[in-house]
C-alpha cells in the first residue's frame, strides 16, 4: 500500500478475501481500499445448484455488513454469477442477479460455466445426468500459426472454452438471453454507461433489471433500430460457437489464410 501511495504502483491488485468477514479481513480491506476491490463470489444463489456443486456462499447478513463497511471506506465491491451450472434456470439466475443488485454491490459480472478435465461437471455421468450439451468458443483470441523450418509444416496453436449451452434446466435460447443480459450488465452496471438514468428509474418503482429482462423477453415494443442492436449482439454470440474443437480450429485457420493472401 505504501508503494501505491508513493509511486502509484501497482495500480490494482486482485484479492479474494475469506467468506467470513473477520476483523482481520475487514482491516486488510481498509488498508488496501481502492487498490484492491472486495470480491464477493457467489456463482449461484439457487440452493439446489449450490448443493449439487457442494458450495456455500456468504450469508446475506455478512454480505450486507461487508458492503456497508466498504461504502464507508470507499472500497469497490464486486461480485459475479456463473450461468450453466446444474439445476440453474434462466429464472433462478435472474432472480439471483437481482438479489445481488439489491445488496448495493458496485460491479456485477456474468460468466459462463466452463468444462475442465477432472471436474465433476465434465464427467460422463454428470453430462448424462443433467443432459448437458456443449459448444466451443475461442478462448481470449488464443489462436496462432507458427512457421517452422520445414516449409510444408506449420504448428497450429488453439485454445477454446467448452461451455454448456443446453441442459435439463435451460435451453439454448435461455443461454443466448443470458449472454445478451451479460452484455447490458457489463455496459450499464460495470462500465456505468447510462447508469444514472437506470438508477433514477428506481425512484418510480421501476427495477433496472426488470427493464432489461422485459426487453430480452420481448414484453414491450422497441423501435426497429433498437431491435437491430439486440439482433446484432445475439448474432455475435451465436457466431462464436462451434460444435467441436476441430471445427473451430479449422474455421480460424481458414480465415487467417484467406485474409493473409
Amino acid at each position: 500500500r505504501s508503494n501505491y501511495d508513493q509511486f502509484g504502483y501497482p495500480s490494482k491488485m486482485l484479492l479474494y478475501y475469506s467468506k467470513k468477514p473477520t476483523e482481520t479481513v475487514i482491516e486488510i480491506s481498509k488498508i488496501m481500499r481502492k487498490l484492491a476491490p472486495f470480491f464477493i463470489s457467489y456463482q449461484s444463489r439457487n440452493p439446489e445448484t449450490l448443493k449439487t456443486i457442494e458450495r456455500y456462499n456468504l450469508i446475506d447478513e455478512n454480505t450486507i455488513k461487508i458492503v456497508k463497511i466498504c461504502k464507508e471506506y470507499d472500497i469497490h465491491v464486486a461480485s459475479e454469477m456463473i450461468f450453466g451450472l446444474p439445476h440453474e434456470t434462466k429464472q433462478t439466475f435472474m432472480e439471483g442477479l437481482e438479489e445481488l443488485y439489491g445488496f448495493n454491490i458496485d460491479t456485477l459480472a456474468i460468466y459462463n460455466c466452463k468444462f475442465f478435465n477432472g471436474t465433476d461437471i465434465a464427467t460422463k455421468a454428470s453430462i448424462s445426468s443433467h443432459k448437458l450439451k456443449t459448444k466451443h468458443r475461442l478462448y481470449e483470441d488464443n489462436f496462432a500459426i507458427y512457421k517452422t523450418n520445414d516449409p510444408y509444416k506449420e504448428i497450429i496453436a488453439c485454445e477454446t472454452d467448452e461451455i454448456p449451452v443446453e441442459s435439463d434446466s435451460f435451453n439454448y435460447q435461455d443461454f443466448i438471453d443470458i449472454r445478451i443480459l451479460g452484455f447490458w450488465i457489463e455496459m450499464c452496471f460495470s462500465k456505468k454507461m447510462y447508469y444514472e438514468v437506470l438508477k433514477h428509474l428506481e425512484n418510480y418503482g421501476i427495477s433496472p433489471f426488470r427493464l432489461i429482462y422485459s426487453a430480452l423477453d420481448g414484453k414491450f415494443k422497441m423501435p426497429e433500430k433498437i431491435k437491430d442492436i439486440f439482433t446484432e449482439i445475439q448474432k455475435g454470440y451465436e457466431d462464436e460457437l462451434f460444435d467441436s474443437f476441430d471445427e473451430l480450429k479449422e474455421h480460424m485457420y481458414s480465415n487467417i489464410k484467406k485474409n493473409s493472401n
